[in-house]
């Protein structure tokens, strides 16, 4: 079964890539890789659509990080730990530490959350974002369609088993993580 059957107007894919990449970035790409493939939606929707999710998603934990340098509690838990080094290192290297936890699983949220509790400036993390954002999803794109094209005939056939595959996937990696940050 491929995507087509959806039958559901590039609008709402294009809203359901923009909010998936809340949920998990990589899931996401791909995803918007298979609207490509599948020609439900175009390349330059998919990847505007992916773009203002992932730049969304870089902010608001950013967001995050200057929300939790007021809570007492959140001090209190790091406040035997010496962060100038860290803090210095960040902002030294911002691009950098954009780019590698956009790449490295797990990493993201921790160093964004960092941005915002050093108090890296909003506008210099937001357009670090969005340029590293700029070249790092149509590439992403280009390569995942590029692979998939090669792969089409035999994974539009079963579109609905590997999405499927994919979202259960997702879900048992949150849930572990899960476990063990309360366990």
């Amino acid at each position: 079964m491929d995507l087509t059957a959806l039958n559901l107007p590039p609008f709402w894919l294009c809203l359901a890539l923009f909010a998936g990449t809340f949920v998990q970035e990589g899931v996401a790409l791909t995803a918007g890789a298979v609207a490509i493939l599948s020609e439900r939606v175009g390349a330059p929707w998919v990847a505007l659509s992916l773009y203002l999710g992932v730049v969304s998603g870089d902010c608001s934990i950013y967001g995050l990080g200057t929300l939790a340098k007021r809570s007492a509690r959140a001090k209190r838990l790091i406040a035997s730990v010496d962060l100038d080094k860290a803090k210095s290192w960040m902002n030294k290297h911002l691009f950098i530490a954009v780019g590698t936890s956009h790449l490295v699983p797990w990493v993201l949220f921790p160093t964004f959350v960092a941005f915002g509790w050093f108090g890296v400036p909003f506008r210099r993390f937001a357009l670090t974002s969005a340029g590293f954002n700029a070249v790092y999803i149509p590439l992403a794109l280009l390569v995942l369609t590029l692979v998939g094209r090669a792969a089409w005939p035999i994974l539009s056939q079963y579109a609905w088993g590997v999405a499927v595959v994919a979202l259960v996937a997702v879900i048992a990696l949150i849930a572990l993580r899960w476990r063990r940050a309360i366990g």
